[in-house]
C-alpha cells in the first residue's frame, strides 16, 4: 500500500486579521508491505516520512523572523507578544499559535501469530521515530546527537540539535472459544516520542486493558466487557503523576427479527497527585460516568432494507482539586439523542439521514447543539465502484449568565457564543483487480461565527491512496 501527497497548506501571518494557525507547507509520504491476512498469522512493515517546507512562508521581524523566508526560529515557541495597538494584538494570538518546520521519519514493524485454528493469537508492533522539531535549527554530526550510531547512520534525513528518536510499542493476546472471546493488551509509549503521523499524541505513558465478550442464548445476546489502567510519568522526571481507570459494559439483544435493542454503562476516572515531596503540586480527581440506550428497527422488503435507530447518551462528570487548603469543585451534564434512517436497494444505491442535538450544562454555562446529516451513494459496475457523498450543518451555542457578585468581587459577566458549521465529504473507492484498489476521499469544513468571540475557518482536504495486495 502507497499513499503520499501534501497534508497542509502553507499559511503565513496576515496584517488585516490574526490568524487561526501558522503552518508550512508539509508533503508526506507512507508505504506498507506485509504478507498473510489481519485474521490469521501475518507480518507488516510500514514507512512514513513527512517534511515542512521551511521556506514556504515568510516571517516578519516581529515574528523572531528575519523577513526572509523561514526566519531564524528565535522566539517563536511560546511568545506571548500583545502589544497595544490591534495589529500588535492580531500579531501575538498568531504568535501562540507558531509550530516550527518539522522533518519525521517513522519505521513500525508489526506481526501476529494465530494458533489452534484461530483459537490463540499472539502479536506485537513497535515503532521507532526519527523528529526533527525545528528544520532552523543547526545541523550537527552524529556523534554530536543524543542519537544510537546504529540507528543514526539509517535515517534518510539531516541530523539537527532538535532531531530525537523515541520508540513505542505494544503486544496483545487473544483467546477464541465459543461461546468466549478475550482479548489482553499492552501499550506503551517512551516520553519523548514524537510523530507527524498523529495529530494529537500524547507520550509518556502506559496502559494494560482486557475485553471479555459473550455470546448466550444462541446468540440472541452479545455482552461486552472491557477494563483498562494507564498512567503517566514512566520515569519519573515529571512533579505530577496522572492514573486512570476505565470500566465499559454493553449488552446488545434481539428482541425480533426486525428489532434490536442494545444498552451500555461505562465510568472513567482519573487521579492526578504529585511524585515529588519537595515540590506542592496539589491534586485533582475526575470520574465521569455515561448511560446510553439504542434501539434499532430493521425492515427488510423484496428489493430494498429500512433502518430506523434511536440512541440516547446522558453523561455526569465531576472533578474535585486540592491545593493546600483550597478545595475545587465542578459538576455537570449532557443529554444526546440522535436519530437516523437509512434505506439500501439491493441495486447498489443508498441513503441516509440522521439528526442530533445535545444539551447540557457545566461550570454554570449551558450548552446546545443541533445538527443534520444527508447522505446518498451508489455502486456501478458491479461492485467495482462504490460513492458516497455527505452533508451537514450544525448550529452550536454556549451562554452564561452574569454573576453579580458581592461587592464587585467574583463577578461574572455573562456571554453568548453561536457558531455555525458546514461539512462534506465525498468518496470513492474503485477495485482496478482483485488485488489492488485505489481511494479517493475530499473533506471540505466551515466554520462561521455568528455570535460572540472567536474567528471562523474553512479546511478542504484531499487524500488519493493506491493500495496493493499480494
Amino acid at each position: 500500500e502507497l499513499t503520499g501527497g501534501r497534508a497542509a497548506r502553507a499559511i503565513g501571518p496576515r496584517d488585516d486579521e490574526p490568524v487561526r494557525r501558522l503552518s508550512y507547507e508539509r508533503m508526506l509520504y507512507g508505504a506498507r508491505i506485509g504478507v498473510g491476512r489481519t485474521s490469521g498469522s501475518y507480518f507488516m512493515l510500514s514507512g512514513f516520512y513527512a517534511r515542512d517546507d521551511k521556506d514556504s512562508i515568510t516571517l516578519p521581524e516581529e515574528f523572531g523572523g528575519t523577513g526572509d523566508s523561514g526566519g531564524t526560529g528565535a522566539g517563536l515557541e511560546g511568545a506571548q507578544g500583545t502589544g497595544g495597538s490591534p495589529a500588535d494584538r492580531r500579531i501575538g494570538q498568531t504568535r501562540r499559535n507558531f509550530t516550527p518546520p518539522a522533518e519525521n521519519f517513522l519505521l513500525s514493524p508489526e506481526f501476529q501469530v494465530s494458533l489452534f485454528g484461530r483459537a490463540l493469537q499472539l502479536g506485537a508492533q513497535g515503532s521507532v521515530s526519527a523528529f526533527t522539531r525545528d528544520l532552523r535549527s543547526e545541523r550537527i554530526d552524529l556523534d554530536e546527537a543524543d542519537i544510537p550510531e546504529v540507528v543514526g547512520r539509517l535515517l534518510p534525513m539531516e541530523i539537527h540539535s532538535s532531531t530525537r528518536v523515541g520508540v513505542a510499542g505494544g503486544a496483545h493476546a487473544g483467546l477464541s472459544v465459543d461461546p468466549v472471546t478475550l482479548r489482553l493488551e499492552y501499550e506503551r509509549i517512551q516520553p519523548g516520542f514524537e510523530t507527524l503521523g498523529v495529530r494529537s499524541l500524547r507520550d509518556d505513558r502506559q496502559r494494560y486493558s482486557a475485553n471479555l465478550g459473550l455470546s448466550l442464548l444462541d446468540r440472541r445476546v452479545q455482552l461486552d466487557n472491557s477494563i483498562g489502567f494507564d498512567e503517566d510519568n514512566l520515569l519519573g522526571q515529571r512533579v505530577q503523576t496522572q492514573q486512570g481507570l476505565d470500566y465499559a459494559l454493553n449488552v446488545t439483544g434481539r428482541v425480533t427479527d426486525r428489532l434490536t435493542l442494545s444498552g451500555g454503562y461505562g465510568i472513567n476516572t482519573s487521579e492526578t497527585s504529585g511524585s515529588d515531596p519537595e515540590v506542592a503540586t496539589g491534586s485533582s480527581e475526575y470520574t465521569s460516568q455515561t448511560f446510553r440506550l439504542q434501539p434499532m428497527l430493521t425492515l427488510t422488503g423484496d428489493d430494498r432494507t429500512h433502518s430506523i435507530t434511536l440512541a440516547t447518551f446522558y453523561q455526569t462528570f465531576e472533578s474535585v482539586s486540592r491545593f493546600e487548603d483550597q478545595v475545587r469543585r465542578a459538576d455537570g451534564n449532557t443529554l444526546n439523542a440522535m436519530v437516523s434512517y437509512s434505506v439500501m436497494m439491493f441495486g447498489g444505491f443508498r441513503v441516509n439521514a440522521g439528526l442530533n442535538g445535545l444539551m447540557g450544562e457545566a461550570g454554570g454555562s449551558d450548552v446546545r447543539n443541533y445538527g443534520l446529516t444527508l447522505g446518498t451513494g451508489y455502486t456501478f459496475m458491479e461492485g467495482r465502484l462504490n460513492t458516497n457523498v455527505s452533508l451537514g450543518g450544525s448550529r452550536n451555542e454556549v451562554s452564561r449568565d452574569a454573576v453579580a457578585g458581592q461587592d464587585g468581587v467574583g463577578a461574572v459577566p455573562g456571554m453568548r457564543n453561536v457558531s455555525w458549521q458546514m461539512n462534506g465529504n465525498m468518496r470513492a473507492s474503485y477495485r482496478l483487480f482483485d488485488a489492488a484498489s485505489l481511494q479517493l476521499s475530499v473533506r471540505a469544513n466551515n466554520n462561521t461565527i455568528a455570535q460572540g468571540a472567536g474567528s471562523g475557518f474553512s479546511e478542504l482536504e484531499s487524500r488519493l491512496s493506491f493500495s496493493y495486495r499480494f
